[in-house]
């Protein structure tokens, strides 16, 4: 990762996220006047998306950006708008869209479309396929199918083994969406692409070098569009010349392949790498099984066997103990609590305190509390009782002995959020068991799929070790197994696999019916009358804000003394200090982005197709991202012609690749007399960041024009804005903490230059002279930019 290019994405970042987020802005799309924003272009005859889907795919689109730069001469940009939304609805179904742009006087154009009629995917047909079994292409073509670097493993529900695909650090990986998604949309003028997927499934089938032809062709007459792949050539199959295993020490690499049958020349499909990872899985003898293969073009290559032991589980050659054996029945049958409409739910206590999490298919409570009597009613005003519970609709953030609640309205929410409970073997000596709570999130969703899913996740490799653990001793009597390790015990049917009794010293397992519903209806009593905190433009600041009320700070420091008695960590000066921050909407640019990232465009956006997307990685796809944000809320933090309109602009147009005119804009900033040393310390910083050694003139010259007039003069100016505005509260706030306040923020990981910094802000005084901040910028800037020029 290019670190410097990175933070040049990061401070764009939060400096454009500020708009979306401030409330001084009714809406930061649409200017006071069209001709100082992104509203100067207007849409008329669009039905099928609205002006404000149209132009913001068109101002997140770089081309489009450079045509409109103050610097173009503009002759571009009626064939660009025209192409790109052409482009856009072709992309949407459209066959045959029509688009006229004509210029207004104000710098923008008034865009007539005439949409035409739109598309849905229709049937496949597969020609030229001999070996390869086209039902089963056809298949893998209209389904999601698993990212090249995902790994499958597998997981039980109501009885069904069902893939779950994972990256090499085991957590899940979402699936790429269908190539050819039946009844969605026709994405025409993607033959190419589409023949790459075609391609990349065709490796799947072990045929790496097939030759194929994609043709979209569509049906006025019904408005679907068939999908026609031919095979021009299929080539030999995928064979495995060599075979690799790595990272076990309890069995030999010829062990492992005997007992997967392999040898180095057999054919390679995803169906044996699946059968292979399935044998593996299935043994209970590896906590990691990664297989993967890794071929040329002509699909000759290595087979790649990544696997990691169980501590004390026995090698291959050796059966389980029949203690493994019945602890693996006793994992079946918590998979299958689902199937039987049962509840798990582990407590955990000490210190006076109680922790309980309750998976349910129906969703996942975590409930903290200062009582041992579970039995007491959630109102009750005597005890603090905590809850988190995430159903099929809201996320809900309860204390019984708080007036108010944070409650957020999840079924908005674009995404899915995965919620997944994981008991397993610890590998430390010195504990017996362990639960992992572990979640992954997906921008979309289908119409059908609920915005939260809770699950288990047991693995054999999870359960075979208890088996093996030090000091384990086992009891079978009347057909129960007893297992005893210290304080742990576990009362097993040795038959079936039920779990009559699982504690320790400090936990307990209950599996029983109802479970979740019975607390969720608690929890929802205790919510009644209660006022809700959430405010859906700001739920990062109105969570925190909720956290350190007095009612809950007072709960959540009682519950840090009693389990952390000598550590004086949390105070009230903690407190204070972040309710000071949160008020002075520090957090309101985060607050933007998940907004963002949560609403999405709803199930049928209008995007315009990036020609270089899947040429780039993941972190210069952000930087992208991040870059085109910024430009579409530029017009909204400055106006036109100011400095820190062009600084950010030439930032953002570097970001997406489209910095043509960016050394002009510069020349014109440092010949402006008008322009101060903060803009020229912008310069020379984001200079720096692209390692430009122009970057050292920028900082000398900034550094020889401050002085308390030139940086009262650009202050005035950079703060002139919506952003200005925030900074100067985010600023406030931080000059009103005390001493005790900015040491807590230390005490909790607080950098020392951070701290040094607040120290520096609250003794700052508008001294009439330099303005409120001279000394202070002063001082940052001699440092930064003595390292600049030092380079």
């Amino acid at each position: 990762m290019n670190v410097r290019l990175w933070t040049l994405a990061c401070v764009a970042a939060w400096a454009v996220a500020v708009p979306l987020s401030n409330p001084w802005l009714s809406n930061p799309l649409v200017a006071e006047e069209p001709s100082a924003g992104w509203g100067r272009f207007e849409f008329v005859g669009n039905k099928a998306f609205s002006d404000e889907q149209l132009r913001r795919a068109l101002i997140a689109d770089p081309d489009f950006l450079l045509a409109t730069h103050p610097h173009s001469d503009r002759s571009t940009v009626r064939e660009v708008a025209e192409r790109l939304l052409m482009a856009g609805y072709r992309n949407s179904g459209f066959k045959s869209p029509q688009v006229d742009f004509k210029s207004t006087d104000v710098g923008g154009g008034v865009i007539s479309i005439d949409e035409g009629l739109r598309f849905r995917c229709g049937p496949i047909q597969i020609r030229g396929a001999y070996k390869i079994d086209a039902e089963r292409l056809g298949k893998r073509l209209t389904q999601p199918s698993a990212k090249d670097d995902a790994f499958p493993t597998f997981v039980e529900l109501n009885g069904e083994t069902i893939t779950r695909w994972v990256d090499s650090k085991g957590k899940a990986s979402s699936p790429e969406p269908p190539t050819w998604d039946l009844g969605s949309f026709v994405k025409f003028d993607t033959e190419i692409k589409l023949s790459k997927k075609v391609v990349a499934a065709l490796k799947d089938f072990g045929f790496s070098a097939a030759k194929t032809h994609v043709t979209i062709k569509p049906n006025d007459a019904d408005l679907t569009a068939e999908l026609i792949v031919d095979i021009l050539e299929e080539g030999p199959t995928d064979v495995a010349e060599v075979i690799q295993v790595e990272g076990t020490q309890t069995n030999s690499s010829n062990a492992v392949l005997n007992f997967l049958g392999l040898m180095p020349g057999i054919a390679v499909d995803q169906t044996l790498v699946r059968s292979i990872t399935k044998q593996l899985w299935d043994c209970g003898r590896f906590k990691k099984h990664n297989v993967h293969f890794d071929r040329d073009e002509s699909g000759r290559g290595r087979l790649n066997i990544e696997l990691a032991d169980v501590r004390g589980v026995p090698p291959l050659a050796e059966p389980l103990s029949e203690t493994a054996i019945v602890f693996g029945r006793a994992r079946s049958w918590l998979n299958s609590l689902d199937d039987r409409g049962q509840d798990v739910s582990v407590t955990f206590r000490e210190s006076g305190l109680e922790l309980e999490v309750v998976h349910s298919r129906q969703g996942l409570i975590i409930q903290l509390r200062s009582n041992d009597d579970a039995n007491v009613e959630l109102d009750s005003r005597q005890n603090f009782n905590l809850s988190l519970m995430f159903d099929d609709s809201f996320v809900t953030l309860v204390n019984s002995g708080n007036t108010s609640l944070w409650q957020a309205d999840a079924r908005g929410f674009d995404g899915k959020v995965r919620l997944e409970t994981n008991f397993a073997v610890a590998e430390e000596d010195d504990k017996f068991s362990r639960m992992n709570l572990t979640g992954s999130c997906n921008s979309r969703r289908s119409e059908h799929e609920l915005p939260f899913l809770s699950t288990l996740y047991l693995s054999p490799a999870d359960w075979s070790g208890f088996a093996y653990k030090s000091g384990l001793q086992v009891r079978v009597a009347d057909g129960k197994l007893t297992a005893v390790r210290e304080a742990d015990r576990l009362e097993i049917d040795v038959a079936t696999g039920q779990i009559y009794r699982w504690d320790s010293k400090v936990a307990a397992m209950r599996i029983e019916a109802s479970q979740f519903s019975r607390l969720k209806e608690r929890i929802d009593r205790c919510c009644i009358g209660k006022r809700n905190d959430y405010e859906p433009e700001k739920p990062v600041t109105t969570l925190l804000a909720h956290l350190f009320s007095p009612q809950n700070w007072s709960g959540i420091r009682e519950v840090w003394q009693r389990r952390y008695p000598d550590q004086e960590l949390l105070d009230e000066s903690l407190a204070s200090a972040v309710t000071k921050l949160v008020d002075g909407e520090l957090l309101r640019p985060l607050d933007a982005f998940v907004v963002y990232a949560a609403n999405g465009q709803g199930n049928d956006p209008f995007e315009i197709p990036d020609a270089h997307r899947d040429d780039i990685g993941l972190t210069k796809m952000a930087i992208r991202m991040v870059g085109k944000y910024g430009l579409r809320c530029a017009p909204e933090l400055f106006g036109e012609g100011t400095w820190p309109m062009s600084v950010l602009r030439e930032a953002c147009l570097v970001m997406v690749e489209r910095g043509k005119y960016s050394g002009s804009v510069l020349k014109e900033l440092q010949a402006d007399d008008s322009n101060g040393p903060l803009c020229d310390a912008s310069v020379a910083y984001l200079l720096s960041l692209a390692k430009q050694p122009v970057a050292s003139k920028f900082a000398q010259r900034s550094l020889e024009r401050l002085n308390p007039s030139s940086f009262q003069s650009d202050r005035e100016v950079l703060m002139s804005g919506p952003s200005g505005q925030w900074i100067a509260k985010v600023v406030a706030a931080c000059e009103s903490l005390s001493d005790d306040e900015i040491e807590s923020l230390h005490s909790i990981g607080l950098s020392h230059l951070i701290v040094s910094g607040l120290y520096a802000i609250r003794k700052q005084t508008d001294d009439g002279a330099g303005g409120y901040g001279y000394d202070v910028a002063k001082n940052g800037l001699e440092g930064v930019l003595g390292g600049i020029m030092r380079r």
